[in-house]
């Protein structure tokens, strides 16, 4: 985020704010697939415009090890909707060309199931989300 808000353009910041039309719109139809590929374009846009080769490749490696765990991730960030309010959240730090606002944004984002597990694994609670 750090790289790539300095770097966005007006017309980068209209295609993010199509990529979010288009997951609001795939939430509203109930459709995790468009959900999700339009969540993977809004992220690898961002990763894109960073400009970082090493980035982007790491990047896509993880998300194709990271494809299988899509359903489970939405369900403990508590659905499409939750998601979708947490990238607009990071959308208008971008648009404010708040870099550390949106870096800050962007890690909560993805670190949030993560959270949740972990406080689930200290609460014995895991095994009830099975």
């Amino acid at each position: 985020m750090r790289h790539s808000v300095p770097k966005l353009t007006a017309a980068d910041i209209e295609q993010l704010d199509t990529l979010q039309q288009a997951m609001q719109s795939a939430a509203d139809a109930g459709d995790a697939n468009a959900f999700f590929t339009a969540n993977a374009a809004f992220h690898g846009f961002l990763v894109d415009k960073a400009g970082n080769g090493d980035l982007k490749s790491i990047y896509e490696s993880l998300i194709d090890r990271m494809r299988r765990y899509r359903t489970p991730s939405l369900d403990l960030r508590g659905g499409m909707a939750m998601s979708i309010d947490e990238h607009a959240a990071i959308l208008h730090a971008v648009r404010n060309g708040n870099a550390d606002e949106a870096a800050h944004l962007i890690a909560e984002h993805i670190h949030v199931p993560q959270g949740i597990l972990e406080e689930e694994l200290e609460n014995g609670e895991l095994g009830a989300r099975s």
